[in-house]
């Protein structure tokens, strides 16, 4: 096993989406919750979220894959996507070394803030990033709900479709969303978009995709909690022939947050938004 200064670190611009996706699926391997992406998966994932090959880092113990971090950028602004150590490496100084040369490749490319998420549940890698100077911004939520147990309500709304672009401005409204669910991001994901409405104007908005067996909700705008039942009815609105909705990462001060819970959606994972602002 590797001293500390015995690691190497390179960028990840020589890789392709399978060696992306097979070295995030071994970095997680043992993980909380099973982690196994395919190079299509691997390639969206970089889209969607501005991956920086050049400002992510690979870490080896000679030939020996040790972890990689992947590192978004946006202007300034970085964006730990993911951030692993194989197993056999955890526990022994890895993460921490390798924590420290994100941060250095952060600084000289002239980012002023990274961003990360961390299950709750591990505090171990929350411990390193609270050493290394990130601190706990806010928790996150990835809520679930089956679809039976969506309530079911009389309404006199009616639902539009339209254009995700015409209803960008409100679902963003007022909002300091994930990195993931940014205009930049929504804007490239793609999705179907609706409008709910009664006499008196729109009182709701969604944007989401179908796959497989689920909805996932990608941004929704509510008037406020009394919009609830208007919200489940979108859901129910699309939901057919699916099992469940979700909702990855929604921040637990938000108006959706609280009406989700109102409905019946049960948090499914919740993680720290964890910041750190870089010094020159």
């Amino acid at each position: 096993m590797a001293a500390m200064s015995d690691y190497t670190f390179s960028d990840a611009l020589g890789c392709n989406m399978a060696q992306l996706a097979e070295m995030d699926n071994q970095s997680f391997a043992e993980y909380y919750f099973p982690i196994e992406n395919a190079p299509q998966t691997m390639a969206r994932y970089c889209q969607n979220n501005n991956v920086d090959l050049g400002n992510t880092v690979v870490m080896h113990d000679g030939e020996t894959f040790v972890g990689m971090s992947m590192v978004a950028t946006r202007g300034k602004r970085g964006y730990v996507m993911g951030f692993g150590i194989v197993p056999e490496y955890r526990g022994r100084g890895a993460g921490k070394a390798m924590l420290a040369h994100t941060l250095e490749v952060a600084r000289a490319a002239g980012l002023i803030r990274l961003q990360l998420e961390v299950l709750t549940q591990n505090t171990h890698a929350q411990r390193l990033y609270e050493n290394s100077g990130f601190s706990v911004r806010r928790d996150v939520v990835t809520l679930k709900i089956g679809v039976d147990a969506i309530p079911r309500h009389a309404t006199t709304a009616h639902i539009t479709r339209t254009d995700p672009e015409q209803i960008m401005d409100w679902l963003l409204q007022g909002q300091k969303p994930i990195w993931s669910r940014e205009r930049a991001s929504l804007l490239v994901v793609g999705g179907e978009a609706l409008v709910i409405s009664r006499p008196g104007g729109a009182t709701g908005a969604m944007l989401y995709q179908r796959r497989e067996d689920r909805i996932q909700v990608l941004a929704a705008a509510l008037i406020d909690r009394t919009s609830a039942n208007d919200f489940a009815f979108m859901l129910r609105h699309v939901a057919e022939g699916v099992e469940s909705v979700k909702i990855h990462s929604e921040p637990d001060d938000t108006v959706l947050f609280q009406v989700c819970k109102d409905i019946g959606f049960a948090e499914e994972h919740r993680l720290h938004e964890m910041i750190i602002e870089l010094e020159r």
